[in-house]
């Protein structure tokens, strides 16, 4: 359970497990496990890992398994360099230009966005995920619950069920 202060009134939240929508989840769980086998078997590993490590109590190496995974997702996307930043753009189809130069840095991306309050923002959602999935889990910023992992990897999967397999084929 979690209780915020808004200083005029207190809001308690909780995560809690339900059984509606149960075989939903599961059609969709193993719909993009199907999808992954058959377009992007390398990245398996990953997914499977995440629900195991999630499984056993492990939230660290599951969050770390769901950076991976969104992490080796977008840098296929960039098929010049591997680089995840610019695999974002391209599965965003964001191009921000600032005094005529295309940025494809995250610090020249957010100073733009910070600067003139616009732009970005699907890149910013997931350069956003990505950077909570490396404070929570790779770098130990801070101690990752139970409550953060299925978080993160549910978002993981909503994700990959909106746009798993835009990526060009092997």
């Amino acid at each position: 359970m979690i209780k915020e202060d808004y200083g005029y009134e207190l809001k308690y939240y909780s995560l809690i497990p339900s059984t509606e929508g149960v075989q939903q989840r599961n059609t969709d769980i193993s719909y993009l496990h199907s999808m992954l086998e058959m377009h992007h078997p390398d990245l398996v590993i990953l997914y499977d890992e995440a629900i195991t490590n999630f499984g056993s109590g492990q939230y660290v190496s599951c969050i770390e398994n769901c950076r991976s995974l969104l992490e080796n997702f977008f840098k296929k996307l960039d098929t010049i360099n591997r680089d995840y930043v610019k695999g974002i753009l391209a599965a965003t189809g964001e191009s921000i230009i600032d005094n005529g130069a295309q940025l494809t840095s995250i610090k020249k991306i957010y100073t733009y966005w910070i600067d003139n309050k616009k732009g970005a923002n699907r890149f910013r959602l997931f350069q956003t995920m990505y950077s909570v999935m490396s404070g929570l889990g790779t770098h130990h910023e801070n101690v990752a619950s139970k409550e953060d992992a299925l978080l993160l990897y549910l978002d993981s999967l909503s994700f990959y069920s909106f746009c798993p397999f835009t990526i060009p084929q092997k």
